[in-house]
């Protein structure tokens, strides 16, 4: 689990860029969106889905699905793959 957080910490600022933009449209926007991915045995992502979600916001949604895909993650020896809930917690910073 901590194998995993580190990479998702890694890519902190993709997640940023997706409810920055997000933020552009819907200016009040927070909530949960918990992303479910599988990690294959090479350590990429073939299919990732919004699992839940209280930010309700498509863009959001479609913008981490998106970057989830890209990443590469650890996996051990002889290990087939994984499947994992994630969840990406959003709130507005400042007043």
């Amino acid at each position: 689990k901590e194998l995993i957080r580190k990479v998702i910490n890694s890519h902190r600022d993709q997640i940023r860029f997706c409810y920055e933009q997000a933020l552009q449209q819907a200016p009040s926007l927070g909530g949960k969106v918990a992303v479910q991915f599988m990690v294959n045995s090479a350590g990429t992502v073939p299919t990732a889905r919004v699992a839940q979600s209280t930010a309700n916001n498509q863009l959001l949604s479609d913008c981490l699905v998106s970057r989830v895909r890209g990443w590469q993650f650890p996996v051990g020896k002889g290990v087939a793959g994984y499947s994992v809930t994630y969840p990406f917690v959003f709130k507005r910073a400042g007043p």
